[in-house]
């Protein structure tokens, strides 16, 4: 039998001598290294550019995405009122009237605004036809104005 069997070495069985020393640095050294990176992370952090949005000159944003095509613009307003009339569509409190809220759209195509790889996903969907707020909603958003929509779920 040998003798150091069942017997722990000097270092009391953690990896022995001088190499369990280098270890213990290493990782001591290791979870230095980390607490600094964290404290400079900290530094940064607190350390941001605050940007004075007064001073600066900005362009206009325009809100306007989407003008409504001629075959819709064109509709009258008994057209708009028939088309919501069969989506089941109440167009309330409009500031600038009921005549003035945009056509519901009866395709996504209708949009022009949509790209190409869009248009492509929506038809793999096999989605022909938004849905009743889908057909009110994105025109209206696309031309710039606020909207609260509340539509049926399921």
């Amino acid at each position: 039998r040998s003798r150091s069997r069942g017997r722990r070495s000097r270092s009391g069985g953690r990896g022995g001598g001088r190499s369990g020393a280098l270890e213990a640095a290493a990782m001591s050294d290791a979870s230095a290294r980390a607490q600094a990176a964290a404290d400079q992370a900290k530094e940064d952090a607190n350390s941001t550019l605050v940007v004075d949005w007064s001073k600066t000159q900005r362009s206009p944003f325009q809100r306007l995405f989407l003008r409504p095509p001629g075959n819709i613009d064109a509709q009258s307003a008994a057209i708009a009122f028939a088309r919501r009339a069969q989506l089941g569509i109440q167009v309330e409190s409009d500031p600038r009237g009921v005549d003035s809220t945009p056509v519901p759209v009866g395709s996504f195509a209708e949009l022009q605004v949509l790209p190409p790889w869009l248009l492509s996903a929506v038809g793999e969907c096999r989605w022909e036809v938004p849905m009743p707020v889908q057909a009110q909603a994105l025109p209206i958003l696309l031309s710039g104005r606020n909207l609260i929509g509340i539509a049926q779920t399921g």
